[in-house]
Order: C-alpha cells, then structure tokens, then sequence
C-alpha cells in the first residue's frame, strides 16, 4: 500500500504507447528567483522553462511555475508549493540566500546552473573548464600558436574558479609545447570602453582570442579589432542570438542540460530524496564544438592573419 509511482516507467509507456501522453505520477515546480522584469525580458530564459515543461510532461509530470519575487519568504512560498502537493523543484535565476530561504526538507530539488546563493544544492551546470579546453585544443589543432585569453568577471565563484583552472591547465600545456603563455585580459560584464581590450591586444599580439563572453567580441570590434582579419576569435558560451552565427563557440547545450535537470529530478522522486543532502548529486554538461567562420584554418590560408 505504499506505492510510489516510477518516472521511469512512465517514459517507458510514453514510448510504447506514443500516442498518449504519459499520466502525470507527480508535480514539480519550476522556481525562478530573479525578478520577474529581468526573466520575462530573456528569450533564452522562455525557452529554458519551454524544455522543463515538455520534458517534465513526457515525464508524466504535472508542471507549474512560481516566482519567488511574488511571496513575502521563501518559508511562505514552501506553504504553498507543499499544499499543492509538489513534490520536486527546479531552481533558476539569481537572489540573495536569506530572500530563498526555502522549506527544504519538503521537496526534491535541483538547481539548474552555478547560483552560488544557494545551500548545497543537487545542480546541473555547464562544464566551463572543458569548455576552455576544448576551445584551446580546436585553435591549436588549427595551427593557431599565440593564445589569447579574455575573460569576463562573471561575478560567480563557481564560473570563474572553473576558468582560473583552465587557464592553469593550458599555460601548462602551452609550455609542454613551447608556445607563449600571454597574460590573460579581463573585462567587466557592464563595461563600454574597449579601449583596454585593444591594448591588450596590440601588446600581446596574440593570433586568436578565446573568451568567455560575447562581450568581448564586440568591445574589440567596436575599438577597431575586425574578426576573423585580425585574429581568430571563440568564444565559451554561445547565446544563439541573431546575428551571432557567424562566430566560433562552444555551444553550452542548453536543451541538453535543461532535459538532464528534469531528469535528475525525477530520479531524486522515485528515491525519496529529499532535503539537503550530505553529498549533492553534481552533473557537469560538456559542450560541443560550433563552427561558425571566426577561427579559420591557418595551415589553408594563403595570407596570415596579423594585427
């Protein structure tokens, strides 16, 4: 008398049976802790609670949105999601530890990406340090031997650590090959000026830039730096925006990552595991190379690139 439905069952179904949908064995909650004004404006963001709900629906789950910008407390937000009977939460977006303050114990959780005002949650993040990696690997094989690296103060501790480790790992290895190790340039998410990046460009010289963010892209370009004539240029974090195909990335998966959310989550369900765990369940999504046309080929170019 103490059945548990199995998600995993009900994906079976879904796929033996396509043509109906799976019954709903449990509700989960999507919970955006950034202000609704900085959410409703991010096409991206839409789109990420788009791959919750189907994926959580094929799961046979109930799905449901809150805002926590919408309660007084996180304790408060708990009362409502426990009457609800929700069982499971997928956390995103940024907000002050002592705002969140959530009845833990209650729910199953996962937190979708690198929010580091949360408690010591079950997460499913981007893996930046392979991406870093990954990215140098491609230029190297490409024949590319001054690597420059830009990044952005991403203002999160788990972000930065990851790139401060790639960058360690890489200087490493550039040396093991003989290749310069050129200083790395940095740059604020809210900076205009490119005046810094291009000095740092002209002194170092390097032949392709890798950076962390888009931004970088665009302070060099506005500050006369054109890409791919000058250098090649990749950067960690592709944005699919419009106007940005063109450019070579690391594609950080999101669908992906979104749908492993879902299930992780359904996986912590059907295990009754709920609460803070003594050791969070962490998976690190690896992104895949995007070609784009901004890290050309040097060993078929008939003109080197230069500054």
């Amino acid at each position: 008398m103490h059945y548990r439905p199995d998600p995993a069952l009900s994906v079976l179904a879904a796929h033996r049976w396509p043509e109906q949908r799976a019954r709903t064995v449990a509700n989960l909650a999507y919970i955006i802790l950034a202000p609704r004004t900085e959410y409703c404006g991010s096409v991206g963001s839409q789109a990420q609670m788009r791959v919750v709900r189907n994926r959580a629906e094929e799961l046979g789950f109930g799905f449901d949105c809150f805002w926590l910008s919408d309660y007084p407390s996180g304790r408060e937000l708990s009362k409502v999601l426990y009457h609800r009977g929700i069982e499971g939460l997928i956390l995103t977006g940024d907000e002050e530890q002592s705002r969140i303050n959530l009845e833990w114990s209650h729910f199953c959780h996962v937190a979708l990406g690198e929010d580091t005002n949360l408690p010591l949650c079950n997460r499913v993040r981007y893996d930046w340090f392979d991406a870093l990696l990954k990215a140098i690997d491609r230029a190297l094989e490409r024949g590319y031997k001054r690597i420059g690296i830009a990044l952005m103060d991403h203002q999160n501790s788990v972000i930065n650590q990851a790139l401060v480790s790639g960058c360690f790992i890489a200087g490493q290895k550039l040396s093991m090959l003989g290749l310069p190790i050129l200083p790395t340039a940095t740059f604020q998410p809210n900076q205009t000026d490119g005046k810094p990046l291009r000095e740092w460009f002209h002194e170092n010289q390097p032949d392709v830039v890798i950076s962390s963010n888009i931004r970088a892209y665009y302070l060099m370009d506005e500050a006369g730096i054109q890409f791919p004539k000058a250098a090649g240029f990749v950067y960690l974090h592709r944005s699919h925006s419009p106007g940005e195909e063109r450019l070579s990335a690391m594609d950080d998966l999101c669908s992906l990552r979104v749908s492993r959310t879902v299930e992780l989550l359904a996986q912590l369900i059907h295990l009754n595991q709920k609460g803070i765990l003594k050791y969070p369940r962490i998976m690190l999504i690896q992104g895949e190379w995007y070609e784009g046309e901004t890290l050309p080929d040097r060993h078929t170019e008939s003109v080197p690139l230069g500054g």
